[in-house]
């Protein structure tokens, strides 16, 4: 009974110590949520505030608080605080927030945040120092449905949502050749989805692939498609229902149209000859004598095909396939700098990269016989270009120059592997 007592008034001083500890340096720690009334699916924002008298203390744990029903991201404490000057009550103190944390209900009803802790190293005199706990008070949101009725098209975002379309050049579109059309959607919508907006293709246009991804408060998505006719075309718009909370209702976002024009392939605009024609010009030539057909055939196609293989090694030799002017300036967009690298990749090795991933692009690439060096330089230059096509700051006009004539470089490095082994 003796050693119970003793044991409860040990806990009750260190309770007294550890709230007497508080109050002397006077810290306090505050959460205080953007809005305690939302939808369920919109973002709303959790501040952590701590408050203190003296010397500004040191945070050297945090321990995460519960959020049962809440998607949060949970940014990471700040350790080095500005410091702002607070009154509370009447009593003035400093203020820095440590954290800053961006939650989302995922269901309806009251939900809340609790038990986000921060351990502080605080001064206490001239080489002391104080190690004290405190705890933001419990946060309680109350998360509304959406009202019905729910658009069967909706996409789930939540927020105040645009898009906008970045189409490629038009001149550089062939049938059968993939190509890509980029759907930028910015705005504050819900940051745990990624929303895939509606894209309606015309007659003669197919969808190969789509992906998507989140860089802040922009979400990216490309679609990849091949054209199976020639002509213009236009592409309706991209669209997105969301529920705008401050409306309190459904909206449709969408982009401008925009006309492709289709080019005939190569094969279409008989730059290559067709094995029928081969074929039917062979068995039409006159024969003087009465010798086995087939053997002819074969042996007159075999010819052919040895003429027309070192013809083009020595059209090669001469006139080596066109790199990539390094133009550099100002007026060198990356997209033109992109289509360009593309086109002479496919004249150089019969290979469009558009479409594919680099590890495709790599074999596609050592099938044919290009060097493990330069396919390396072809990966990392595609590279480059996606950084800086998706960076939130535009490469400068030098930064382009350079790019380009490093491809410029590499593309007639390729012409001289091409040449070396078609000899």
């Amino acid at each position: 009974m003796i050693r119970i007592c003793c044991l409860l008034m040990t806990v009750i001083m260190a309770g007294t110590l550890h709230a007497a500890d508080r109050a002397h340096h006077e810290l306090f720690l505050e959460a205080e949520p953007s809005a305690r009334t939302v939808y369920s699916g919109e973002a709303f924002r959790i501040t952590c505030r701590l408050l203190f008298k003296n010397d500004a203390p040191k945070i050297i744990a945090e321990h995460e608080p519960r959020h049962a029903g809440l998607w949060l991201d949970s940014g990471p404490s700040e350790r080095f605080m500005p410091v702002t000057p607070l009154t509370r009550g009447n009593r003035e103190y400093n203020s820095a927030i440590i954290r800053q944390m961006t939650a989302v209900p995922l269901r309806n009803g009251n939900l809340t945040l609790s038990g986000y802790r921060i351990d502080l190293l605080v001064p206490d005199g001239a080489h002391n120092a104080d190690t004290i706990r405190l705890r933001t008070p419990d946060i309680t949101i109350e998360a509304r449905p959406l009202p019905s009725p729910v658009p069967p098209s909706f996409s789930g975002a939540v927020g105040d949502i645009r898009i906008a379309s970045v189409v490629p050049a038009t001149d550089s579109i062939s049938c059968g050749t993939p190509f890509s059309i980029d759907i930028r959607i910015t705005g504050d919508a819900s940051p745990h989805i990624t929303p895939e907006p509606e894209l309606t293709l015309p007659r003669g246009i197919r969808l190969m692939s789509s992906t998507g991804r989140r860089s802040g408060e922009t979400i990216h998505w490309r679609f990849t498609l091949v054209a199976d006719t020639t002509g213009t075309v236009v592409i309706p718009p991209s669209r997105l229902v969301y529920f705008n909370p401050s409306g309190k209702r459904y909206l449709t976002a969408s982009s401008a149209p925009f006309e492709l024009t289709l080019h005939p392939s190569r094969q279409q605009q008989g730059d290559l000859p067709s094995s029928n024609g081969v074929e039917q010009s062979i068995s039409q030539a006159p024969s003087r004598h009465h010798l086995p057909v087939l053997p002819v055939i074969l042996g007159t196609i075999i010819v052919i095909m040895v003429a027309t293989g070192l013809l083009l090694a020595r059209t090669q030799e001469r006139h080596p396939a066109p790199a990539i002017p390094a133009t550099g300036t100002s007026g060198t967009s990356l997209k033109e700098i992109r289509t360009g690298f593309e086109a002479a990749l496919e004249r150089l090795t019969g290979t469009h990269p558009q479409g594919m991933t680099q590890q495709e692009l790599a074999t596609a690439l050592e099938k044919l016989g290009i060097t493990e060096r330069s396919r390396r330089k072809i990966t990392a230059l595609f590279e480059r270009l996606d950084r800086a096509e998706f960076s939130p700051k535009a490469p400068g006009a030098d930064e382009r120059h350079h790019l380009a004539d490093q491809i410029s470089e590499l593309t007639k490095q390729l012409s001289r592997e091409r040449s070396r082994s078609s000899r």
